[in-house]
């Protein structure tokens, strides 16, 4: 692989240099990404307050029944599982990906200017294994083609990830609760699995066809994820990689 040299211009990272090999170069990028959000925005990268001292990058924490933590998240299963039991609740703490993770929504706050971009959805994962998401997460490729086609799906409703539940060989159940950037929404309720990412969205520019503002332009950019909806759900379907992080993993039983 050619040396790989970059260059930061108005807060973007730009890569030169990366292999032809698509494996090689998404390994090399996520990398240089996870490096340069401190550079780019080392007050947006920082984890949640709740995360606890960690030894290493990678490390997962029991959260403590008792904890208001542990109520949020029991609270938002049992609104639409009522009859879940909430056996144990685990934190994920990978940096690396929590630096990916945080440099897409610091872009994507930068690219509409404002905060709220993400939402915490419910996603479950059938037979991939809970620990695979832990150390690589969540990826589109290993998903079926769905009714919104192939993409990283996540649900406002609980009951609707508990139908792609992954079962433990004791018998309980495990989805997880991710944080997801779905900043700009297109609302497609109709299904349409020929799409491969969301659409454009044009800019409407009110100063007349001459118009050569700055502001106004290369503002057209694609949503950043579709809101769709079936068996008695909202839901989001993300096209790109970096877009959402795996929070929790619940063990749970009906």
């Amino acid at each position: 692989m050619k040396s790989v040299r970059h260059e930061t211009k108005n807060s973007e990272y730009v890569l030169y240099g990366i292999a032809r090999n698509i494996f090689q170069a998404e390994s090399t990028l996520n990398r240089r990404i996870a490096a340069a959000v401190s550079d780019l925005a080392p007050n947006h990268g920082r984890p949640p307050s709740q995360w606890q001292e960690q030894i290493g990058d990678i490390q997962r924490f029991e959260v403590a029944a008792n904890s208001q933590e542990w109520q949020d998240v029991l609270k938002s299963l049992q609104t639409t599982l009522p009859q879940a039991k909430l056996c144990s609740l685990q934190r994920y703490q990978n940096k690396p990906m929590w630096n990916l993770f945080a440099a897409t929504r610091e872009n994507v706050r930068q690219a509409l200017k404002r905060e709220d971009v993400t939402k915490l959805l419910f996603h479950g994962t059938r037979q991939t294994s809970p620990d695979m998401i832990f150390q690589g997460g969540f990826d589109r490729n290993f998903g079926s083609a769905g009714m919104w086609g192939p993409g990283q799906y996540f649900a406002v409703n609980a009951s609707y990830s508990h139908d792609y539940r992954h079962t433990r060989t004791d018998g309980k159940f495990q989805m997880f609760l991710a944080e997801v950037v779905t900043g700009d929404i297109s609302v497609q309720h109709t299904p349409d699995s020929k799409l491969r990412m969301a659409p454009i969205r044009t800019f409407a520019c009110t100063h007349g066809a001459s118009c050569n503002q700055a502001v106004c332009r290369g503002q057209d950019r694609r949503f950043d994820s579709i809101e769709g909806y079936t068996a008695g759900s909202v839901i989001y379907i993300l096209y790109r990689d970096n877009t959402s992080y795996p929070s929790y993993l619940l063990t749970y039983t009906v």
